[in-house]
């Protein structure tokens, strides 16, 4: 539905007769709009593909069992904590059409999902201290523990959906329509759920009618530990060998809990992870959470947080090393021992960046060296021939032939001039473009021996072994559901926050990338062609008059040369980028998958594919848009940054809407990169 197409429409609010004002959000199942005669109220309208008729009975029971929330309320003013439904509206038909709520003001709330990491707090403008964290989680606790009381469960509990005032720090639940509610003779359940927040006992098979309770005291949990554990997952660490599955789902199919009080034989903790700095009540209420089904209510979670939040309790303290840390009484300031971590990690990336440096600097002093002294010899060469020019020395065969053999020297010496000023440049090519993506030297390390050089290649030395023949490439790309599950792979990799897996995940993609051939010369003289042709070119921008039939027209000759060479990964993700302005989504990711299966090392290809997740997963957005951020680590800051704008360009038009989302995913992509590697991203 367009925004704004029923502003000013009329409908019936319970008994009152009102009119439909300005349009405020629309997402899949309908579009908020706000009620001039209630302004204290909005409307969620239901969009007309929607099946309206399951939607009229859950509202009605939600009506008949609303939660008992306590009254909040801050600097004189009642908080809304939650969006539940108050009215059913209905045309003038008497048709439902959707119902009325509370007004939530969105411009005071922010994201819980800021609050994960400090870094993107800060940019924000929150204050991501331990006692703001904990205070929080004791007020989603008791939120969740009213709802439960009534026997209505989220479900899809998870960070992204939930939001808090900024002031006040209490929840808001939105979406509430999308809950598991208890009717009075029948259960509504939840449709959706995310797999890094479901429990062990639902994963691989979803949640049962009735069983919601427990998968939100799971996914409660979760939220609580990466909360006052700077965002680490629990399920996340160091795998003890290769038989660990790297995905967050599977390892909690496995029950692999590694900050358990008992250590986990098969996964060690993130050594940036702050566990052994909790309290032990804390920490046995986790062990239960995750090592076993006797899970902490959400309202024991909420006696015991609310204990700490307190600030007359002292259970927090200040830091005496940094006044802008807090820790548990008792208990090591875990922001310092965090921060020594990273800034030794820090130090070893810088000392191994400049070894790598020093070595490039010796092989291009060599390259130098051995270019001057045949340049040398070839001046020598043609001075005695001039010289026996001048002196009439008489040509005799002998003489003709040692002159032709000084002439073939020559442009033999020209030749290998020409060649090494190819390969340096090119060397200096791959620094930018054909780089490892890996984190700094980290993935580099894992994917060459100390004999080679940054490009994957042995350096120019006196050895006359003979190059290594490499694997030959598959001529066509693989299916898309095995391109999918190689991206998996890769987003996995990213949200685990497990440094070991992520730097062989890169290491594996830079060998990928180094297996694999580039485009045909003919590929990219299409492709810069088809770029030039003013007639299928539209003007970028909003400003353009150009029809769908020029984009159309535009992708189908970059389609054309994707079908013809599979390697033009550059070409696949200029036409991914203009499906995805045609809002054309399934097939922008198709083709977004297939450039990083022809090249893993395009920045603008895992950037593109996480737009196009924006509005359906963005944890899994900011993982694709950090591994942008990861591979173009030492590209030209501004490239990267015009890469970026481009981005929230396309995604703004093929959303409708502002870039804000964009924006705020690329901000948690650059944190996830910052965690992985210890190093921040270029603003």
């Amino acid at each position: 539905m367009p925004r704004g197409d029923r502003q000013g429409h009329r409908v019936r609010v319970g008994a009152r007769s009102m009119a439909l004002g300005a349009s405020i959000k629309s997402g899949g199942a309908g579009t908020i709009y706000r009620l001039p005669d209630a302004p204290d109220q909005v409307a969620k309208i239901y969009h007309p593909h929607i099946e309206r008729g399951e939607y009229a009975h859950k509202i009605e029971a939600m009506l008949e069992l609303a939660p008992r929330l306590p009254a909040r309320e801050f600097r004189g003013e009642t908080v809304t904590q939650i969006a539940w439904p108050q009215d059913k509206i209905f045309d003038r038909g008497s048709r439902f059409i959707g119902f009325a709520m509370p007004l939530l003001d969105m411009g005071s709330t922010e994201e819980l999902e800021l609050m994960l990491q400090a870094r993107q707090a800060r940019a924000a403008g929150l204050n991501p201290t331990l006692g703001v964290k904990m205070t929080l989680a004791a007020n989603l606790a008791s939120v969740i523990s009213s709802l439960h009381r009534q026997k209505h469960y989220l479900v899809d509990l998870k960070p992204v959906n939930l939001r808090f005032y900024r002031d006040s720090l209490y929840i808001a639940l939105l979406d509430c329509d999308g809950f598991s509610v208890q009717g009075r003779s029948r259960r509504f359940p939840a449709e959706q759920f995310t797999p890094d927040y479901l429990a062990p006992e639902f994963q691989g098979r979803g949640v049962k009618p009735g069983k919601g309770r427990e998968q939100d005291l799971f996914a409660l949990a979760v939220i609580v530990f990466r909360l006052l554990n700077f965002g680490i997952h629990p399920f996340t660490g160091k795998p003890a060998d290769d038989r660990v599955p790297t995905d967050i789902p599977a390892r909690i199919r496995g029950w692999l809990y590694a900050y358990g009080r008992q250590p986990h034989p098969q996964l060690a903790p993130s050594p940036v992870s702050a566990h052994e700095a909790m309290p032990r009540e804390l920490r046995d209420l986790f062990d239960r959470a995750f090592a076993s089904t006797d899970r902490p209510s959400a309202a024991a979670w909420a006696d015991a947080l609310s204990v700490y939040a307190r600030r007359d309790s002292g259970r927090i303290v200040v830091c005496s090393k940094d006044d802008a840390h807090q820790h548990f009484a008792g208990q090591p300031c875990g922001e310092c021992a965090r921060e020594r971590v990273l800034a030794s990690s820090r130090r070893s990336a810088g000392a191994r960046r400049k070894r790598r440096e020093r070595q490039q600097q010796k092989v291009r002093q060599r390259v130098r060296q051995r270019t001057a002294a045949r340049v040398r010899a070839a001046r020598h060469t043609t001075r005695r021939r001039g010289s026996a020019q001048a002196g009439g020395v008489q040509a005799t065969p002998a003489t003709a032939a040692i002159t032709k053999a000084s002439a073939d020297q020559a442009r033999a010496v020209a030749a290998t001039v020409v060649f090494l000023l190819v390969v340096l440049v090119g060397a200096l090519t791959l620094r930018g473009c054909a780089q490892p993506p890996a984190p700094k030297s980290q993935a580099r390390s894992a994917a060459s021996s100390p004999s080679t050089n940054e490009a994957g290649q042995r350096p120019p030395a006196d050895s006359t072994a003979p190059p290594t023949v490499a694997r030959p490439a598959p001529e066509s790309a693989p299916g898309d559901s095995e391109l999918k599950a190689d991206i998996d792979k890769t987003v996995a990799a990213v949200n685990s926050g497990d440094r070991e897996v992520f730097r062989a995940r890169v290491g594996a993609l830079h060998r990928q990338a180094m297996r694999h051939r580039g485009p045909r010369r003919s590929s990219l003289r299409a492709y810069r062609d088809l770029m030039m042709d003013a007639h299928v070119m539209p003007k970028e921008g909003r400003k353009t008059g150009d029809t769908r039939e020029r984009l159309e027209a535009r992708v189908e000759g970059l389609k054309s040369i994707v079908d013809d060479d599979p390697y033009a990964g550059v070409v696949a993700a200029e036409a991914a980028k203009w499906m995805l302005l045609l809002r054309e989504l399934d097939t922008a990711q198709h083709y977004y998958r297939h450039a990083l299966w022809a090249d893993p090392t395009t920045a603008q290809a895992w950037y593109g594919l996480g737009v196009t997740y924006t509005n359906s997963d963005p944890e899994r957005a900011a993982a694709l848009m950090a591994m942008a951020y990861v591979v173009a680590d030492e590209m030209d800051g501004l490239q990267m940054r015009m890469l970026a704008a481009v981005y929230r360009l396309v995604g703004m038009a093929s959303a409708g809407g502002g870039d804000t989302s964009v924006g705020e995913l690329d901000q948690r992509a650059r944190t996830l990169v910052e965690t992985l590697t210890g190093e921040s991203v270029t603003q």
